[in-house]
């Protein structure tokens, strides 16, 4: 029979056993497979970046039968309940297409361009990747990404009346291409053949729609039928295009945003999955549009506001206060669409301060390049951005959770200076400065939370890729556990669990730099709910704690009393859980398993339904006498705690 320690072994090597690594590969290919990379689809890996500019090339390229591909990439996130309120990240950019290009075969990124990369996955349901070009396909690794964190990914379809486009050799506006497309069926039907034919092979979504042009009314009925083909089964596709209306056209064929859920738009909405609502709304418009969706008696989830970060015309003003917004439209129930987040980059083309519009003019109309440092990254806005939009307006109550289990990560974000394999920079990669893209090698990010521990993202170490995750500790006598997954797991039976973390701790003073990595320890919290079998919360088992010390032969279980103000019961063994430490290159791997077979008290819950429902990191000190070395922490000085690996998993 096993040893708990060859158990731990065993598990180690099957985690590292498919990592290998050629001296061939790009850093901006797939430089090594490793668990996280199943769950990228491989046939994606090799398809460029595309968008069109004209129907013909779509035809050209598309018009072709093909079989059905199944998606291959599985989701951890789960989403919320249907009826909770959604939210749709519209990300346009202004290198959208342009940054892609400049790094094809794998060049190293240019200095001139600073590439936007989103980390808040878990807040998000739907993923727009918009362009003003006629058809906008999603770049492969936004696709893999969105999919991974359980987001359904869009691409867009945008016919605009100041626009020129070709169709059928001729060179036309949008309102007269728009005409000349709906008069002729045979068109539409290879349109919307080659549109299924390039979701299919790109395994994205389904699309965005918006017609920004006046139409004569009496095309608007092959205009409707051409939004229900694209809709409609496919036999290309295995599931029915996700499409979402853009509130741009009306049900009289004007140019003209509504700015609420109505009449005018009504139809559209009907004919799709849902509506993306212009963003120069005001109250009065969300009320308006709360009492005809209920009037419908169809799903308030349905409505997307739109929100323009960058401030045009918008409820709050975008920018930093987009998170007013976010609070106005979440008061009614609403969906939210979020427009352009790459603000937080993009608005500093000239200077250092984040800038909104108060106007309606586009910010594309610019020919400078971005110039800044690539190491600020603007992580300070985009994180300042998010947590008001999180915190103060609400948007952390519509998180999705970890759906299931083996979770792991190692935190890389798909961008960074340098490629670290099992904590060591790739031999092949000896740049002092290697700054390289790619979020095909992005993982799993942690929940959103708000703590004055952190966590956050850091070039400055990492396990594996390019980032890691680190909190920073100033006192060592207020050590306190972080979040780091909200999760929604169930199970019939607990018995055993395995965990495995791999950290590092740095400071500036040498001396106790080694003092800390002798006596600093993690725990890993897990975070149950108990249930009966009607699913009502059990009087007393709200929460079981799990306690998982990564030093110690012991494991402790916290029950809470439901009652205010009782002390949890503490239920502590001391056989039931093993543990192993070992370093790798100046990280320390720490690995531990968690058997609850034989305890009593677990015994006793496997009749029930138990949930996990979070997944908590804590630093404690395996020593008393810890005040002489808290007086060496300080703001500008604190103790850094990496973070390169998380696994968690029932076993």
């Amino acid at each position: 029979m096993e040893s708990h320690h060859e158990i731990v072994d065993n598990i180690s090597k099957s985690i590292r056993k498919n990592r290998t690594i050629s001296k061939e590969s790009s850093i901006l290919g797939p430089l090594f497979n490793c668990q996280s990379e199943q769950l990228i689809d491989p046939a994606l890996r090799c398809l460029p970046d595309i968008a069109f500019t004209s129907f013909d090339g779509l035809i050209r390229d598309y018009d072709c039968e093909k079989c059905p591909r199944p998606n291959l990439i599985t989701s951890l996130r789960h989403s919320k309940k249907h009826n909770n309120s959604k939210v749709l990240l519209c990300h346009d950019y202004r290198y959208n297409y342009l940054e892609r290009t400049l790094i094809e075969n794998g060049h190293p990124i240019s200095d001139h361009l600073q590439f936007y990369t989103f980390l808040h996955w878990s807040m998000i349901d739907y993923f727009a990747y918009f362009t003003h070009k006629l058809i906008t396909v999603p770049p492969c690794e936004w696709i893999s990404a969105s999919h991974q964190n359980g987001v359904k990914c869009l691409g867009t379809l945008i016919i605009e009346e100041w626009s020129s486009y070709i169709l059928d050799s001729k060179i036309l506006k949008g309102d007269l291409m728009l005409e000349s497309m709906l008069s002729d069926e045979n068109l539409l039907k290879k349109i919307v053949h080659c549109m299924h034919s390039i979701q299919n092979e790109y395994q994205f979504d389904g699309w965005l729609l918006n017609i920004e042009t006046n139409l004569n009314p009496k095309y608007l009925g092959k205009l409707y039928q051409f939004i229900s083909m694209i809709k409609e089964p496919s036999k290309i596709l295995i599931e029915s295009p996700i499409v979402i209306w853009y509130d741009s056209l009306n049900s009289n064929g004007e140019l003209k945003h509504q700015n609420e859920f109505n009449g005018n738009n009504e139809i559209f909405f009907e004919k799709c999955d849902a509506i993306f609502l212009n963003y120069c709304w005001t109250e009065e418009n969300l009320q308006k549009s709360l009492a005809n969706v209920t009037k419908l008696e169809k799903e308030k989830s349905r409505i997307f506001v739109g929100i323009d970060c960058y401030g045009r015309g918008c409820y709050g003003g975008g920018g930093l206060n987009t998170f007013e917004a976010v609070q106005k439209i979440l008061q009614y129930k609403l969906s939210i669409a979020i427009f352009a987040p790459g603000w937080t980059h993009e608005s500093k083309l000239d200077n250092d301060n984040l800038r909104v519009r108060k106007n309606k003019s586009s910010r594309h109309s610019s020919d400078k390049y971005y110039s800044k440092d690539y190491e600020k990254y603007c992580f300070d806005d985009e994180f300042n951005f998010w947590s008001k939009i999180a915190c103060e307006g609400g948007l952390q109550n519509c998180e999705k959770s970890i759906a299931q289990l083996p979770l792991y990560t190692n935190f890389n974000i798909g961008c960074g200076f340098r490629y670290n394999l099992f904590g060591k920079q790739l031999p092949y990669i000896n740049q002092i400065d290697f700054r390289w893209f790619n979020l095909n090698h992005s993982q799993l990010q942690p929940s959103f939370f708000n703590s004055n521990l952190g966590p956050k993202i850091s070039f400055e170490h990492s396990f594996n890729g390019g980032t890691s995750l680190y909190a920073e500790i100033f006192d060592l006598d207020q050590l306190k556990s972080v979040v780091v997954f909200k999760t929604d797991i169930s199970f019939s039976k607990i018995h055993r669990f395995y965990c495995q973390v791999i950290s590092k701790v740095v400071h500036k003073d040498d001396q106790i730099e080694k003092w800390i990595r002798k006596n600093l320890r993690l725990k890993i919290i897990a975070d149950f709910e108990v249930f009966s079998h009607s699913n009502n919360i059990i009087s007393g088992h709200k929460n079981q704690n799990i306690e998982l010390s990564m030093n110690e032969s012991d494991w402790t279980v916290i029950g809470c009393e439901e009652s205010k103000g009782s002390n949890p019961h503490r239920y502590t063994s001391h056989s039931y859980i093993k543990h192993q430490t070992y370093e790798i290159n100046g990280w320390m791997a720490q690995m531990i398993i968690l058997d609850l077979k034989h305890s009593k008290r677990f015994t006793e819950l496997n009749n029930k339904l138990v949930k996990l429902i979070g997944l908590q990191i804590k630093p404690y000190l395996s020593v008393e006498n810890k005040s002489s070395k808290s007086r060496s922490f300080s703001k500008n000085n604190p103790l850094k705690i990496f973070i390169g690996e998380f696994y968690f998993n029932n076993y």
